[in-house]
């Protein structure tokens, strides 16, 4: 298959991914990991709630996508 977009999302992704052909575009959007949660289960899952939010926001951004509050 064929890539034009690689987006890595952690540190260890980053380092450990395999090497793309130069055409590829190749991004990091750092964001904390949520394996990396602790406390209570309503704690982790806050944490893990936060980062998919901050990642949903990466890619509207990236793709100019703009969020209505009415709709959102």
């Amino acid at each position: 298959e064929s890539l034009d977009l690689v987006v890595t999302v952690c540190g260890n992704a980053q380092e450990n991914c395999p090497v793309y052909p130069a055409q590829v575009t190749a991004l990091h959007w750092p964001f904390d990991d949520p394996a990396d949660a602790t406390g209570e289960d309503e704690e982790k899952m806050e944490f893990f709630r936060r980062v998919r939010g901050e990642i949903d926001q990466k890619i509207r951004e990236y793709l100019g996508v703009r969020i209505h509050p009415e709709k959102a």
